[in-house]
């Protein structure tokens, strides 16, 4: 266009200057694209469930797909679910594995204890007093050398999840060699346990009021 009074501009002819920008498809559009990487619009794959039992959720989300200039202002969406699955089985004391024997000769013993399924004494309450069983047994006579278990070292925490380790003792030995002949497999074992630690509270201490002295 011309600005100016109608003597300066007498004569000038508007010109015109059109531009094409290909955007997000229009909603319920049946076209085609017609750039060969347009911008599109997709849902994602839903999110793996919350949880493996009882009430679980997932989610999924709305992208635009492209360029930073195509999906400019393109607000992403969220569509959630959530479902029911199995029943989750409740937590429970269950016996553990056997420890290994305190002898590998003669007269030994192992024991076992009862340790909660999952969530601690949170879910399963407090560990049952008879829950600890012992076995005895006569093993082989012991050679010239043999080991034994040296004793549980302290737990490393006294609350929330610690651990204790012990080590074979080799005795009755006059020469190394013994020793390194008959080591078992395993010539070590840990532990391990979670205990709730206490909640702790903290208090504020107010203003000192201090008297004045006349």
């Amino acid at each position: 266009v011309c600005m100016g009074d109608a003597a300066c501009c007498d004569g000038f002819e508007v010109q015109e200057e059109s531009d094409d920008k290909v955007l997000l498809p229009c909603e319920g559009s049946t076209e085609p694209p017609t750039t060969p990487n347009p911008c599109r619009t997709e849902w994602t794959e839903w999110s793996p469930w919350s949880a493996t039992c009882g009430t679980a959720h997932r989610a999924r989300f709305h992208v635009c797909v492209g360029d930073h200039a195509c999906c400019d202002g393109f607000n992403v969406e969220e569509e959630s679910d959530s479902a029911t699955l199995q029943p989750c089985e409740p937590c429970r004391y269950v016996w553990s594995s056997w420890s290994p024997w305190t002898k590998t000769c003669g007269r030994s013993h192992r024991v076992r204890w009862m340790e909660c399924t999952y969530g601690g004494e949170a879910c399963c309450g407090p560990r049952p007093e008879d829950g600890d069983e012992f076995d005895e047994q006569d093993l082989p006579a012991c050679p010239t050398c043999y080991f034994e278990w040296n004793a549980w070292t302290a737990w490393s925490t006294s609350c929330g999840t610690g651990v204790r380790m012990r080590t074979l003792e080799c005795l009755g030995a006059t020469s190394n060699a013994c020793c390194q002949s008959m080591l078992p497999p395993t010539s070590s074992a840990t532990q391990s346990r979670r205990l709730t630690c206490p909640a702790t509270s903290t208090t504020t201490a107010g203003p000192t009021t201090r008297a004045c002295v006349k």
